[in-house]
């Protein structure tokens, strides 16, 4: 008799526009691509003020790997522009603690992508969120860093 192993059902987050807060930093190291090279990678995790119908007292994340560079180009230094809802300033460009923004609100605009069958959420844009009540969060997310390693949960 063989060991059988399958992906568990998975429910993403709700496409279109949410409130979420940055709950999370991970550091995923370096990430070495055939054909790009390698590059140092940072995932970014924000939890939205959607409810998951699977999860009783969570709401749905978002997450987003980023190459950790603050290149105009970068998708990083878009993202934190646009969030910030300004450019960068010089001592931002020279050290950016991301672990900073976590805790901050936003807006998030999620779009829906499928792949090999499965449905996963993607973040398109982010701005800031100027509202009078901006979603600060469930308090039920366990950061990465702080999470019990297991069997079942080895981070990424």
């Amino acid at each position: 008799m063989g060991t059988t192993v399958s992906r568990p059902k998975f429910t993403p987050c709700p496409a279109g526009p949410t409130k979420a807060v940055l709950v999370d930093v991970v550091d995923l190291g370096i990430e070495v691509h055939p054909k790009f090279g390698s590059s140092p990678k940072v995932n970014l995790i924000w939890e939205t003020a959607h409810e998951n119908p699977e999860r009783a007292g969570s709401n749905f994340t978002v997450r987003r790997k980023y190459t950790k560079s603050l290149g105009k180009r970068a998708n990083l230094y878009k993202d934190l522009a646009s969030w910030l809802g300004r450019d960068l300033t010089d001592a931002e460009f020279e050290k950016f603690d991301l672990d900073d923004m976590i805790g901050t609100p936003c807006q998030i605009f999620v779009v829906q992508a499928t792949r090999e069958g499965n449905t996963y959420a993607n973040l398109q844009g982010i701005s800031p969120d100027n509202s009078d009540s901006p979603f600060t969060g469930t308090g039920s997310y366990v950061m990465v860093r702080d999470r019990e390693e297991t069997e079942d949960n080895v981070p990424f």
